[in-house]
């Protein structure tokens, strides 16, 4: 069993070091925000439909209420929208083409808040 196991880790291997498909990622911060902000793109658009892992981390000073809406329109042309309501999410999107991921905040904002965003895409972006 141990043999089959060790095999199977060594295909594993071969395969994933001999494979072509690369990761790309969208990083955009919005740090020591003192107001709330309309939507606010957090990527250069696509020229094809695509599929993204999007992160995001809210943190904010006690006695904030401040919440993000990520936006999106989806592969059928539909809007949607996930709220973060403080702390971290990770959701999948399906994004279609020549539209971007978008962010916006609302709230009551008491000091500062940051606003982490990240998006990963498989494959190239066009």
């Amino acid at each position: 069993m141990a043999r089959k196991s060790f095999a199977s880790l060594i295909l594993l291997l071969v395969l994933l070091a001999t494979a072509s498909a690369s990761l790309t990622e969208v990083r955009q911060d919005f740090l020591n925000q003192t107001a709330t902000f309309a939507p606010t793109s957090v990527m250069t658009a696509p020229t094809a439909d695509g599929s993204y892992l999007v992160t995001v981390y809210l943190d904010q000073s006690a006695g904030g209420t401040v919440a993000a809406t990520i936006g999106w329109t989806d592969e059928n042309g539909n809007q949607q929208t996930f709220p973060v309501l403080g702390g971290s999410a990770c959701f999948a999107v399906r994004l279609k083409a020549n539209t971007s991921l978008t962010v916006a905040t609302t709230g009551t904002v008491s000091g500062s808040y940051n606003l982490l965003s990240l998006a990963w895409a498989s494959g190239t972006r066009s």
